[in-house]
């Protein structure tokens, strides 16, 4: 199944501009780009996801995707009025189309920071500054030249607009520039109980957020209480660009947070009509048809005067319709292209019938950046049980399989997913009910980009080969052998039988056959590869040529900043637990009288004869946050700013994480110096796997060493074009990285699950 999905990419400026997410990340927008004759129109489409108003939720959102890019999947389904497809999205399918992803708490309009005592944690509330970051990354991709320009968004993101129209028309001085608010317009209305909850929420929003500076002065001068400018309803009147508002009379969000919240309804006597409007009593369809009413009470200055857009800015279609296909109708009224409308308004019959609507209607497209994609499904191995292959749980293991086509129809890609371990029986219990402990939670759906891409323009030496996602559900990268059952609880350690029942099913369907292949993997999967490099060679045809690839995965065996060997215990347990030291390699094992320490990379690479990439940063983030500074051994916290932001680190720390990437490269120099056959990339960047992410593997801001990407690095490897053994230099010369830094907040619990 194709899907369109856009990438994501990261303001990389931000910084400068002192714009960061709620934990100090930077801020993201996926864009899809126009084409045809719409290459210069522009749609920026506003993220929702609601707000916080003080410290602990503010806190806890930090820890989610709307307040981190930390967290925030990397791909966005572009869909509706961000559809490339003219057949769904008739008016913009061509246009530049962005999302710009929420990560602030404010509607993209606060400009402060919350300082704690410990001085160990901030709170950036820069929504202002993150909108002003993005346009700034835009306006050289194109967007100074925007003939048409489009500002939308939903919820929080359609509340944004009203805060933002006007200054984005400024910008765009050349551009036919108007606005467009999803579900946005939020009422100034007292709840069931007569308060106004809605107003104390936003207020404490403002206050905390910075966010009132940031208001329409006009309004603001206008009234004793600044703070109401936050609503849209005092807001609209001073918005000179063309406006159009799109919102339900009845909003699901404003009838069940702010007519009706849990504090004025203890007793729950609205909870079966929040369920079902059909079980609403006489007296609660009447308060609805109130807030209805006090809606269009609202709207009405804008009904009365508006001369170019729907609603003061928008000329405006109100209608209720019974039994309403409410998308062909949409469709309808977007190709009536007329330059005015009349309104319209039959009776509503129930709370079923939709809508109140107030429409602008353009004529011109919009656009974004992202690429076509492909979702692979995924592939039970059926006979995997009866070989005693299975996950954690018993389940069965599984595989995503697309297929390769013209030149490449005999050549192999296996990819080994990633995912941490778990080395203790507590963890794995837990691991077993995850999608990295049984297929049962698993997506069965997914995305092929970067190495795994069939886009030529974004993978040009593998685009076409038969390319293979191995899921991870062992907890001991593909390894293990052994199982634990204490009579109540049973677990099954079966890496090495799920890659041997994968490598079987697979030499049927053309692997037996295979002229070309690559075995690689990502983190936990990057350090299998090092495990069944060679046994993948020889399960193949002799005349095979046979490579192997570690994305991340070369683990150190590095003593922490504690000088404890933190990861050595970690993985000695690992071994022990799961029945691994019986597959590691022999000539390893043979060689030392710790024959655990052939888990780690440093010691098994010697032993490989297959031609071997490695693939890793030099300041790995999770070699530098679980094994240079575990949680152990910091806990005072004094490695958290650091550990967020390197910009953060003082003179003493940088020389710690230099230690790190000296050590990497002396365990790699007898690789580096010997190696005829090898590869390597070893940039400065603060990430973690750089294969699988479209970003990192080949685009146009990718990492780069002596100006080659890392697409451009393995292709040149494999196919012998040049002795390819790149190295990046020290931190922080490389102005090309990606620094992909997770949150601190949530490390001390992704040593066994990340």
């Amino acid at each position: 199944m194709v899907r369109l999905l856009a990438g994501a990419a990261l303001v990389r400026n931000a910084p400068a501009l002192g714009a960061f997410c709620l934990d100090g990340s930077l801020p993201a927008y996926h864009l899809h780009s126009g084409f045809g004759n719409a290459a210069n129109n522009w749609i920026l489409y506003f993220e929702g996801g609601g707000w916080c108003g003080d410290i602990k939720s503010c806190m806890d959102r930090a820890r989610t995707s709307y307040g981190s890019t930390n967290y925030m999947n990397k791909w966005a389904i572009f869909s509706g009025i961000l559809s490339n497809n003219a057949s769904l999205n008739p008016d913009f399918n061509n246009w530049n189309r962005v999302k710009l992803r929420y990560c602030d708490g404010a509607s993209f309009a606060g400009d402060a920071i919350a300082k704690f005592a410990n001085r160990t944690s901030l709170l950036y509330f820069r929504g202002q500054k993150i909108w002003e970051a993005i346009v700034l990354d835009l306006l050289p991709r194109g967007l100074a030249n925007a003939h048409k320009a489009l500002l939308a968004g939903c919820s929080a993101g359609g509340l944004a607009t009203f805060l933002h129209c006007d200054n984005f028309s400024r910008m765009l001085p050349n551009a036919s520039v108007k606005c467009l608010s999803d579900g946005g317009f939020f009422l100034d209305e007292r709840d069931v109980s007569f308060n106004h909850t809605v107003r104390y929420i936003f207020e404490v929003i403002v206050s905390l957020q910075g966010v009132e500076q940031n208001l329409d002065h006009r309004c603001t001068k206008s009234m004793d209480h600044h703070k109401l400018c936050f609503f849209p309803s005092y807001a609209l009147k001073y918005i000179t660009t063309p406006f159009f508002v799109l919102n339900s009379a009845y909003d699901t969000y404003q009838f069940h947070r702010f007519l009706v919240p849990h504090s004025a309804d203890f007793e729950g006597k609205w909870n079966h009509c929040k369920h079902d409007p059909a079980a609403c009593n006489a007296d609660q369809i009447a308060v609805l048809q109130g807030f209805r009413h006090d809606m269009l009470k609202a709207l009405s200055p804008l009904l009365k005067d508006s001369q170019s857009g729907g609603s003061r800015m928008c000329k405006m279609r109100l209608s209720w319709q019974q039994n309403l296909d409410f998308t062909s109708w949409l469709l309808g009224q977007l190709n009536e292209k007329q330059s005015s409308l009349k309104m319209n308004v039959k009776t509503m019959l129930n709370l079923e019938i939709m809508l109140s609507l107030l429409f602008l209607l353009t004529s011109a497209p919009w656009c974004i950046y992202s690429e076509e994609k492909i979702l692979v499904g995924m592939t039970l191995v059926r006979d995997a049980a009866e070989h005693g292959a299975v996950c954690l749980d018993g389940s069965l293991p599984a595989y995503h399989l697309h297929r390769g086509f013209g030149a490449g129809a005999n050549n192999w890609i296996l990819q080994f997913e990633g995912g941490g371990w778990c080395n203790d029986i507590p963890s794995c219990l837990g691991r077993a009910k995850t999608r990295r402990g049984s297929t049962r939670y698993m997506t069965k759906l997914e995305v092929f980009s970067g190495i795994l891409s069939n886009n030529a323009s974004f993978n040009p030496d593998f685009y076409n080969w038969n390319r293979v996602k191995l899921r991870y559900c062992d907890g001991g990268s593909f390894s293990g052998d052994s199982k634990f059952d204490n009579g109540t609880s049973l677990l099954f350690f079966r890496g090495q039988k799920i890659w041997e029942a994968i490598i079987r099913d697979l030499l049927p369907k053309g692997l037996a056959s295979a002229r070309k292949a690559l075995l690689s993997g990502c983190s936990a999967g990057g350090l299998a590869t090092f495990l069944h490099c060679d046994n993948f060679t020889k399960m193949l045809p002799s005349n095979a040529s046979v490579k192997c690839l570690s994305d991340a995965g070369f683990f150190l065996d590095e003593r922490d900043i504690s000088s404890n060997y933190t990861m050595r215990s970690f993985y000695s347990d690992l071994v022990a637990l799961q029945g691994i030291e019986k597959n590691l390699n022999p000539n390893c094992t043979r060689s030392t009288n710790n024959t655990k320490l052939c888990f780690f990379p440093q010691y098994a690479l010697n032993y490989i004869m297959t031609p071997y990439f490695i693939l890793n940063s030099a300041y790995d983030v999770f070699q530098f946050h679980h094994s240079l500074i575990p949680p152990s051994a910091d806990l005072h916290g004094h490695w958290n700013r650091c550990k967020i932001n390197p910009a953060a680190c003082n003179a003493n720390q940088i020389n710690v994480l230099q230690g790190l990437r000296h050590d990497m490269l002396v365990a790699l120099y007898s690789f580096y110096k010997n190696s005829r056959r090898g590869g390597m990339f070893i940039n400065s960047c603060f990430a973690h796997c750089q294969s699988e992410s479209q970003d990192t593997w080949f685009a146009v801001d990718s990492p780069r060493i002596h100006n080659k990407t890392i697409a451009e690095a393995v292709g040149d490897w494999y196919f012998s074009r040049r002795v390819t053994k790149e190295i990046g230099c020290p931190y922080p010369c490389d102005t090309t990285c990606h620094n992909l830094i997770p949150s601190s907040q949530v490390l001390p619990l992704c040593l066994k699950y990340f």
